[in-house]
């Protein structure tokens, strides 16, 4: 699965280094262009798909433009490495298969421009296939590789390296400006291909869980366990839900509403889901597997004012449950999240805000640090569901949703500073009571096999060391129920263990 970008930052100064890695980041594109004979292609499909087409396609020929701004991972390279202490030693572009009927096998020849500003979305665009026309290039570019595209699966990712380009490289490196245009052109004149563009969503349909096209960027350096960091990640899904359910695409996509009860047909709560794979995997790499813990958590909404927009109260739950569909009507979810105070979702309150309306672009910025169970989640598990539900009856609060485009407009966003200390080599627990109970439990997720291993019985508040099957330690505090639940994907057969309290259960993937 194709992860979400995000950014590092660090307080403190670097000392002597203590881990050495490479680290490879995601960054999501924030523009795609289908460029045809009439110019791009400007409709929802331009933003939701990007094509390369051979001549022999007729009207649908056409080449790609692909930009990405990685900004925010160079930022995070200078945190972690030090300010310009790094170099770009990779990059690879990955495109998410659509699956269309219309795709066929062929060779694509993959270009670096340097211009990053040419207009490649709208009407006004100079742009027009073909790329090439009386020996002259639309955009000035250098080329990189030639790749054979193969029709796969809708959901496959075909991954390109573009290492080979050292303007590329530099572009993206410490001396670059950080946003990096690539060109796709056809190789041949009967290739179709048909990927996911900048506006990735869930597809309805068959259940795949479309991601936009992103680089993996990868740089080469140090980072000082010392070091508190904070890691921002993407939500990788968003659900606005109406009395009828999920608002459907594009805009159940794009936008992100809460609506209080006198909204009528539009009154509406929401649910965001972040996939935190790459995020902790960045804090393993920085102070080893485990050996770091969550100090503070925080949301961030981009608001987009509508005629409609209201302030009031608005009220930000935590939610164990990363698996109920939020995105179309054959899910279970209905406004309101609460009736006859039973929640659609197992939810935990951490706070009510004051939202009020500003500008669109405006951030607002949600401390969700009073969350125990929030933090032990970031430390254990790879997903994370956040509810935000009325307040007031007359709230309509609107954000950006998971689809956002441009460089301002932006998905909701969760940050987390963490600081060395956790784990530990014997994964010790605070205290056994001697009558906890250790229960595992493997399912199919499109991770591989996901374990969930159980405590329970234990002292609520009490932090328990789990050993998970990989042999990774995760220690999390037992909820107010006595529970304590911690999720591995991928797994693998073996063994889970609470070692201080001499549990042990088989953990069989099958």
């Amino acid at each position: 699965m194709l992860r979400k970008g995000f950014s590092i930052l660090a307080a403190g100064c670097l000392a002597a280094p203590l881990f050495g890695a490479d680290v490879a980041r995601g960054v999501k594109t924030y523009e795609t262009g289908t460029i045809r004979p009439v110019g791009p292609n400007t409709a929802c499909s331009g933003d939701q798909f990007v094509n390369v087409e051979g001549v022999n396609n007729g009207d649908f020929a056409s080449y790609a433009v692909i930009r990405f701004d990685a900004n925010e991972v160079r930022a995070e390279f200078d945190a972690t490495f030090g300010a310009g202490d790094w170099s770009v030693s990779g990059v690879e572009l990955r495109l998410v298969q659509t699956g269309a009927s219309f795709a066929l096998d062929g060779f694509l020849d993959l270009f670096y421009s340097t211009d990053d500003l040419t207009d490649c979305k709208t009407s006004s665009s100079p742009l027009t296939y073909p790329f090439t026309e009386g020996g002259v290039d639309d955009l000035p570019v250098e080329f990189v590789t030639q790749q054979f595209f193969a029709i796969g699966a809708a959901g496959d990712v075909d991954a390109y390296d573009l290492s080979g380009s050292a303007s590329l490289l530099a572009d993206l490196g410490p001396g670059g400006d950080g946003v990096a245009t690539i060109v796709i052109v056809e190789g041949d004149p009967d290739v179709a291909t048909s990927h996911r563009g900048q506006n990735p969503f869930n597809d309805r349909t068959n259940g795949v869980n479309y991601l936009a096209a992103q680089i993996v960027v990868t740089a080469t350096g140090n980072v000082d366990a010392a070091t508190t960091i904070a890691v921002e990640a993407s939500a990788d899904e968003t659900g606005t839900i109406q009395d009828a359910g999920p608002r459907g695409p594009c805009n159940g996509d794009r936008f992100f509403n809460v609506e209080g009860a006198n909204n009528a047909a539009f009154a509406s709560y929401g649910v965001l889901r972040f996939d935190t794979a790459d995020l902790r995997g960045a804090l393993d790499a920085a102070y080893g597997a485990g050996q770091w813990s969550v100090t503070n958590v925080s949301l961030e909404l981009v608001q987009e004012v509508a005629a409609f927009s209201l302030d009031g109260f608005v009220d930000y739950y935590y939610s164990p449950d990363d698996a109920t569909d939020c995105k179309t009507t054959n899910g279970p979810l209905t406004y309101p999240l609460f009736e006859n105070n039973i929640p659609d979702l197992t939810v935990e309150f951490i706070t009510q805000q004051f939202w009020a309306v500003g500008a669109t672009g405006d951030v607002d910025v949600i401390d969700l640090s009073g969350s125990a169970s929030l933090a032990s989640d970031l430390e254990s598990d790879t997903a994370v569901t956040l509810v935000i539900n009325e307040g007031d009856p007359d709230v309509a609060a609107t954000w950006r949703g998971q689809a956002p485009f441009g460089l301002v407009r932006r998905a909701p966003r969760l940050v987390v500073t963490a600081q060395s200390g956790g784990g530990g080599g014997d994964c010790e627990s605070d205290a056994c009571n001697g009558n906890e109970r250790l229960k595992t439990k493997t399912k199919a997720r499109g991770c591989g096999c996901q374990a969930k291993i159980t405590v329970l019985d234990a002292t609520p508040g009490a932090v328990y060391g789990v050993v998970t099957p990989n042999g990774d330690c995760v220690r999390k505090a037992a909820n107010s129920r006595g529970k304590v639940v911690v999720k591995e994907c991928p797994s693998r057969d073996g063994t889970a263990e609470v070692p201080s309290c001499g549990l042990s259960k088989n953990v069989d993937c099958l």
